[in-house]
């Protein structure tokens, strides 16, 4: 679902993201959409899976069709996992493998709260 951020920094709204995250249950996610100068533009939320999703994921079924107002569009990714939750201050200059790509397009900076102390970074962008 969309989250609606009143933050314009990619410092301010990574933090603001993840103190949300914060309070979630585990295995939520959000992923804030970035334009090719890092500034955000969009930002998403998604609750954690249910039983059936993850029978689905095990058996590898087609996700079932969820209401939303907000969604990643299907395609062909560059991804990067970071070893461990970049911290507010140097997550722009951890975003480098981004802007050295050359891409002109959107970024995708998605968190997942994998348990009460730690959050997964992602980045990922379509080299097309």
């Amino acid at each position: 679902m969309r989250m609606h951020l009143s933050e314009d920094s990619l410092h301010a709204a990574y933090l603001a993201v993840l103190n949300f995250l914060d309070s979630q249950e585990t295995g939520s996610e959000a992923c804030i959409i970035l334009d090719h100068d890092l500034t955000p533009v969009d930002c998403g939320f998604q609750n954690p899976p249910d039983d059936e999703d993850r029978i689905s994921v095990e058996q590898m079924r087609k996700d079932k069709e969820k209401p939303h107002d907000w969604v990643v569009k299907p395609g062909t990714y560059q991804i990067v996992q970071f070893s461990e939750t970049p911290d507010e201050n140097s997550i722009e200059g951890d975003l480098s493998v981004y802007l050295a790509s050359g891409s002109t397009g959107n970024a995708y900076l998605r968190m997942i709260k994998e348990n009460a102390l730690v959050v997964t970074v992602q980045v990922f962008w379509s080299d097309q």
